[in-house]
């Protein structure tokens, strides 16, 4: 995209002080260049991948995790999601983030409320125009926070300690556990995800202290052939069963057990019951999982593992409101647990 373009050089103060015919016409300008160009993804050159490496490495574990809070970074954030692109093609709400950017009508609207949400940025470059997209969709499914994972991993593991996570999904954990002494071993049941994860390990291990290996396959299948007594974190987010439909591969737990009760009896349980397995004795199993709408999935997680496992804590992961809702007067933050069971 060419950066120098007047379209994606003005800020929302720019369009504020404008008259509204002009305005307009530069809305339309930025309807036209936005169709031409397609969806804006997030693309980082080799520089900028090594730099945002470095930044994550530089972040301290103690700041972002401290009085049983993990504190909402960005750090980290656009690297791990560079390398998942199909995740803006994951239908939530019954549609995805492309099919809204796709939609003219959708596009227009977005594009009229960039400068009331960001007078003091350049509001129509590529990174609002995928926030924008976000807004009106009320959200797209998100990546786990590189920061907190560094911070758990840093906290709750030693140099050298082996970390799994069950479904991997776009790399947010992995990422984390990259920029420190540890192996990280991430499953995933989607192909998509697999390559993701793959090529992010091979951009960042010039650089990167950790190791890594991913397998593919269903994690209540391939965490059978893991080693008892081999690992020692257990670092994860579930699914949060069919509230965000990765994909339509047969592979998902999801499509696989249609029914929530089914789908708590032989993918929840059995994931849980197979991390006691292969955890050494004082390791920790650390799940980010929320209640949805509709179905219990935390409480069924703490009920589960609390058959195996003791609660240590409780961590509240901070998460970003979006801008309408903190224009709202609504609380900056929403907040989901993070239980840290042991072993």
């Amino acid at each position: 995209m060419t950066t120098g373009n007047p379209i994606l050089q003005l800020f929302g103060r720019d369009l504020q002080v404008m008259p509204e015919r002009l305005r307009d016409r530069w809305t339309n300008r930025a309807f036209c260049y936005w169709r031409r160009q397609g969806f804006p993804f997030p693309s980082l050159t080799p520089h900028e991948i090594e730099s945002q490496f470095n930044m994550l490495m530089g972040a301290c574990p103690t700041a972002i995790l401290h009085n049983g809070t993990a504190k909402a970074s960005m750090i980290g954030l656009s690297l791990a999601n560079s390398f998942h692109p199909q995740m803006w093609s994951v239908t939530k709400r019954g549609r995805s983030p492309i099919e809204c950017f796709l939609d003219n009508s959708v596009l227009r609207k977005c594009l009229k409320k960039a400068f009331q949400f960001w007078p003091h940025r350049r509001c129509w470059n590529a990174q609002c125009i995928r926030s924008l997209i976000r807004i009106y969709h009320r959200g797209r499914v998100s990546n786990f926070r590189p920061t907190v994972a560094r911070a758990i991993a840093a906290s709750y593991s030693g140099r050298g300690a082996t970390v799994l996570d069950f479904t991997a999904g776009y790399g947010g954990r992995m990422l984390g556990c990259l920029t420190l002494d540890r192996h990280y071993i991430g499953i995933d049941a989607e192909r998509a995800q697999v390559r993701g994860l793959r090529r992010l390990g091979k951009a960042v291990r010039a650089v990167a202290p950790g190791t890594y290996e991913i397998h593919q396959g269903c994690a209540e299948v391939v965490l059978k052939d893991i080693p008892s007594d081999s690992v020692d974190l257990v670092l994860t987010s579930p699914p949060y069963f069919n509230n965000e439909e990765y994909s339509r591969s047969s592979f998902q737990s999801y499509r696989r057990y249609p029914i929530y009760e089914v789908w708590r009896d032989r993918f929840l349980r059995p994931v849980i019951t197979q991390s006691r397995r292969i955890l050494r004795r004082g390791g920790r199993l650390v799940l980010n999982v929320a209640d949805t709408g509709s179905h219990p999935v935390a409480s069924d997680v703490r009920q589960i593992a609390l058959e195996g496992f003791v609660l240590e804590r409780t961590i509240k992961l901070l998460l970003n409101r979006m801008p309408l809702q903190r224009a709202k007067a609504v609380p900056l933050y929403r907040w989901e647990p993070i239980f840290v069971f042991v072993k």
